[in-house]
């Protein structure tokens, strides 16, 4: 199937030699992508240092002040479910509610950056307002080693582990949100 891909591409750009694909691939977490047939070569990329010099200009790109810090410990990440057919905010909203009424003002919602509404407003739950600031520069200016990262199914909640080396603490719900007419699950 490859050498049909390959050709095909070849025939597109009017290339008359073969396209030779990478064997050796660079990834943050080798481990995380087995090769069972042992046709690549996994390297593991260091974790990003945190130098000064790096924090400074990034910082400096994107604004960053004292302010954008998340203190709070328990963070939940929206995910826009109304893409996915059956799924509504609805799930988000009952989450947070419970979450609030679990953690306080100790839980911050991490937005999803496509999100233009803000429907967690009505349950007056603590939504982390600079949304235009990278996640990963908040992973970087932040430990979150003593942090719990609650979502669905947000792929961010990997950031601080495969980019940084930090290790919260993940709680994945995608189970519950199949059962999210099951009342039992809110009591």
């Amino acid at each position: 199937q490859n050498t049909y891909i390959q050709k095909n591409i070849c025939r597109l750009f009017r290339i008359d030699k073969s396209i030779y694909f990478r064997k050796n691939t660079y990834m943050y977490c080798p481990e995380l992508a087995p090769d069972p047939n042992g046709e690549y070569i996994l390297t593991k990329i260091p974790p990003v240092f945190r130098t000064e010099y790096c924090k400074r200009i990034l910082n400096r790109v994107f604004a960053w002040t004292s302010d954008c810090e998340i203190s709070e410990r328990v963070m939940y990440f929206d995910q826009l479910l109304h893409y996915r057919v059956g799924a509504t905010d609805d799930f988000n909203r009952k989450m947070t509610k419970m979450l609030k009424v679990k953690f306080g003002h100790d839980l911050i919602v991490k937005t999803h950056p496509r999100r233009i509404d803000n429907i967690y407003e009505e349950e007056g739950v603590n939504v982390y307002k600079y949304n235009s600031i990278p996640f990963e520069l908040c992973c970087m200016n932040s430990t979150f080693d003593e942090s719990v990262f609650i979502t669905n199914i947000s792929s961010a909640c990997f950031m601080p582990k495969i980019i940084f080396g930090q290790d919260p603490k993940l709680v994945f719900l995608f189970n519950l949100e199949h059962k999210k007419n099951d009342k039992s699950i809110y009591d």
